[in-house]
């Protein structure tokens, strides 16, 4: 392994205090088909403080070191493929249990937001294309809304720095989203101090964004898990029953769960106001 640290370095790079907050966001699409084709988006991410990430980051370069990885690529690890290529299923669950356990030790909250594609563009407008970008959108903001809550129900007062995952492409669909948003309300309700206080990194680089990408995973398998139309229920799986013992927060939107909350807005007369909404064209409520 290289000796390069890439949190360390991001967090040089930006100027980062010990005591700084960062959230660390990621996205999870289906691998068996292209991002437009997928049933289901989670987006999930993890908070803690600068220094509790630097124990994060400390702990997890010792994992990957044990085992002679560069990174954790949590799909690989659940199918016994790429680098974990010939494991036992003993030593996979033992590799996968020490993770988890490194996230539940270390960081403050999970957040997570799944939406149904397939559902937002039965009550959008516009083609399934566009429908897969405005859940994308929609899953991001709602996210961030979920961290806003819990900065509020804290009492958080310092400023929150927000880490988001871009390989893959998913940075150049999760930005349009962010943008949408006004920077007054960055400030408010999500204690940005500035957009310097944004930033994008790939998770091969940033160990953080990899305990991200695990929850974004196991969410995304919880969704899919029986909550697409057609699919067979299944148990959640231990990973993610796991992940929940620590504090964490999650939204899952399907049809209905879309409705209900466009439709309090409307009556609300406050559709207009949430960034994540604003720009939908909506198709008529019947």
């Amino acid at each position: 392994m290289s000796d390069y640290n890439g949190f360390e370095h991001l967090r040089r790079s930006l100027f980062w205090s010990r005591h700084e907050v960062i959230s660390m966001l990621t996205a999870y699409f289906d691998e068996s088909g292209t991002h437009k084709q997928s049933p289901a988006i989670a987006i999930s991410g993890y908070i803690a403080s600068v220094e509790e990430w630097e124990r994060f980051d400390g702990a997890w370069t010792a994992m990957l070191r044990d085992e002679r990885l560069s990174m954790m690529h949590w799909t690989d690890l659940e199918n016994r493929k790429g680098a974990f290529k010939g494991w036992t299923k003993e030593r996979q669950l033992a590799l996968q249990n020490r993770a988890i356990a490194i996230i539940r030790e270390t960081v403050r909250c999970g957040f997570s937001t799944a939406v149904l594609v397939n559902d937002y563009y039965l009550i959008a407008q516009g083609s399934p294309e566009t429908a897969h970008q405005g859940a994308c959108a929609f899953a991001f903001a709602d996210n961030l809304k979920l961290v806003g809550m819990w900065i509020e129900a804290n009492s958080i007062s310092e400023p929150i720095n927000y880490v988001i995952e871009h390989g893959g492409g998913y940075g150049g669909e999760l930005q349009p989203a962010l943008h949408h948003i006004p920077l007054a309300e960055l400030r408010t309700q999500f204690r940005v101090s500035s957009l310097k206080s944004i930033s994008y990194a790939e998770k091969k680089d940033v160990s953080p964004l990899q305990a991200a990408d695990i929850l974004a995973y196991e969410s995304y398998k919880y969704v899919i898990n029986g909550r697409v139309d057609g699919a067979k229920r299944l148990p959640t799986r231990e990973p993610l029953n796991a992940l929940l013992l620590s504090p964490h927060a999650s939204h899952f939107y399907d049809a209905k769960n879309l409705l209900n909350v466009i439709d309090g807005l409307q009556e609300e007369g406050r559709l207009g106001d949430m960034p994540h909404l604003k720009d939908l064209q909506l198709r008529p409520i019947e």
